[in-house]
């Protein structure tokens, strides 16, 4: 197998030099072919080394069973591990056969094709301890996974999952929190029997992929790898995610989004293209529960730092509601609540440039992944470049079916309230 390894890198080495020389003749050219063709087959015999090592140890493990040889402890040494994401990624491209990726591979065994525009078949689960360089994301860096409820992969990783949702109606049409009618029962007393209907919320993880392409000369940099390639899928996967979270489609195919959801309250803002004191106070009254946090586009920012607290014209002292410091910056706050910028929600003017949620009321279903591939096909090959690519599975979706009804059988309130367009006078 090394000797193997040996062979194939200086047949990449070969073409490598073949590649970069300023002019080639057509000597060179069928020398370059000739490469090629040796690069696939020596490719194929690791490959079906690799394969042929995983079916013994199987057949082995089979036969053991059968036996019932007596257990006897063995002392195995320390498995190895990689020492960085930069050092994993590198196996995955230069080094299939690495023992520490047989170990993380689909079944086991090496699916990879280097057809020309053939994607890889298969790939390798990247270490647990490398996960949050590229997935786990703090309060600071995104709005909704730190704040959400979140579910783990599981032992089946991509299967769905139902949550029951509460959705109750009283009879009497009044009701506690979107329905649930309390009723206090005395000591051996029949308990009172209520019209209690449960939906189900189901998720189920969406698969979905980033990648991005690496010249040879940093891919074997795995400091370089470390330092660059970890942030920019970190940032690409939370962006990818968040934006589904707060104001996705709805598609089938992906993430269900809060803005345009069936529990969410939208409330009309009175002016077009603005926000103003009135609509802050509105949404907030719509507001339900503890951990509230504004939610607003960066685009909102310059109105909302210059708002009144009222809007009356014949008022000669309105006072601003950010009471902004040269010495400290802008108060993070809005009505004694936190408030975030990003810019995933629609500009200003649009349905949802300004949120007040709940966020432990969405819920996400995280699947299989992450798992990376390479894809060394000819057309990138000889470029020396590479595609890496990271695929992984998740779903997201409020944790209710429609806005919340309080005690008084009328006040609808919800986790998630939205800034709306102005109402259609009639």
């Amino acid at each position: 197998m090394k000797e193997l390894q040996k062979r194939l890198q200086e047949v990449a080495d070969e073409l490598e030099k073949l590649e970069t020389q300023e002019s080639r003749s057509a000597e060179d050219d069928a020398k370059i072919d000739s490469l090629i063709a040796e690069f696939k087959e020596f490719k194929g015999k690791i490959e079906q080394e690799v394969q042929r090592n995983a079916e013994l140890e199987q057949i082995r493990k089979s036969l053991t069973t059968v036996v019932n040889k007596p257990a006897v402890k063995v002392i195995e040494p320390e498995e190895r591990k990689f020492t960085s994401f930069g050092e994993f990624v590198q196996a995955v491209v230069y080094n299939p056969g690495d023992e520490r990726l047989v170990k993380r591979g689909l079944d086991g065994l090496i699916k990879r094709d280097l057809s020309v525009g053939t994607p890889a078949k298969g790939g390798y689960l990247v270490p647990d301890e490398f996960i949050p360089q590229i997935k786990q994301v703090t309060a600071g860096e995104a709005v909704v996974r730190p704040r959400a409820s979140v579910m783990p992969a599981g032992d089946i990783p991509d299967q769905g999952v139902e949550i029951p949702a509460l959705d109750q109606t009283a009879a009497d049409g009044t009701g506690l929190y979107g329905g649930v009618k309390v009723v206090w029962t005395g000591e051996g007393e029949d308990k009172t029997k209520t019209d209690t209907g449960f939906k189900l919320i189901e998720l189920d993880p969406k698969e979905v992929a980033g990648y991005i392409i690496l010249t040879d000369k940093l891919l074997r940099n795995a400091p370089a790898i470390d330092t660059f390639v970890g942030t920019l899928f970190k940032g690409a996967i939370s962006a990818a995610e968040e934006a589904e979270f707060l104001a996705g489609t709805n598609a089938a195919t992906r993430p269900t989004g809060i803005i345009g959801h069936a529990g969410t309250i939208n409330v009309n803002r009175a002016v077009a293209n603005r926000i103003q004191y009135a609509d802050i106070v509105n949404m907030f009254a719509a507001s339900f529960g503890t951990g509230v946090v504004w939610v607003a586009s960066k685009s909102a920012l310059p109105q909302l730092l210059t708002m009144k607290d009222f809007e009356a014209a014949d008022s000669d002292a309105p006072n601003l509601v950010f009471q902004p410091d040269a010495r400290t910056g802008v108060l993070g706050s809005l009505l004694g609540l936190p408030l975030i910028y990003t810019d995933l929600l629609p500009t200003i003017g649009g349905k949802g440039d300004l949120m007040l949620a709940n966020f432990a009321y969405y819920l996400i279903k995280d699947g299989y992944g992450i798992e990376v591939r390479s894809d060394d096909g000819y057309t990138e090959f000889v470029k020396n470049r590479t595609y890496i690519k990271a695929f992984w599975n998740v779903d997201g979706k409020p944790w209710l079916t429609a806005p919340l009804t309080l005690r008084d059988g009328v006040t609808k309130v919800s986790p998630f309230v939205v800034l709306d367009v102005p109402a259609v006078s009639s």
